[in-house]
């Protein structure tokens, strides 16, 4: 029976990863991650314009819903400047004089979120009717992500394409 020598192989470490080649790895996942960071604070500002855009629209549907059910007209009243907005309940189904009950208070937008209404006041009357309006949601840099619209006839939406 003949014996065979093993020859070791060249240019093999014994010992693993050479200083080198793992220089080379950290080199490659740093300059790919470079590369997929800005995309990234994109996509999650866009997120967050997009809850808030979803929130808004939660509100205003309950608002609608709670006029209906309890016969009192609700609003939804915005301050852009103060980045906030609130629900609250009239005292009377029609014409309310006072606007004391708080049904959400303030809702304080994220930081590098903003609002921007045609109206500081949605209305919503108790056949489910509104005084109508339209919401942009912005991000830091003022510009338009995300918009809700509502309808005179009371229809709460947040169209897709702006």
């Amino acid at each position: 029976m003949k014996q065979y020598e093993m020859k070791p192989n060249v240019g093999c470490s014994k010992n693993g990863f050479s200083l080198l080649e793992l220089m080379i790895v950290v080199a490659i996942v740093s300059f790919l991650a470079t590369l997929a960071a800005p995309s990234f604070a994109d996509w999650q500002r866009d997120l967050t314009c997009r809850e808030v855009a979803r929130s808004i629209c939660s509100t205003l549907r309950c608002a609608k819903s709670r006029a209906i059910s309890t016969n009192l007209e609700h609003r939804v009243e915005y301050e852009p400047e103060k980045s906030r907005y609130r629900l609250m309940q009239g005292d009377r189904s029609v014409n309310s004089i006072h606007w004391n009950a708080i049904v959400y208070d303030w809702t304080v937008l994220p930081l590098g979120v903003y609002i921007d209404t045609n109206v500081n006041t949605v209305h919503l009357n108790t056949n489910g009717t509104s005084n109508g309006g339209t919401i942009s949601i912005q991000d830091s840099t003022k510009k338009t992500k995300f918009k809700v619209v509502v309808a005179a006839t009371g229809r709460i939406r947040m169209p897709e394409k702006l």
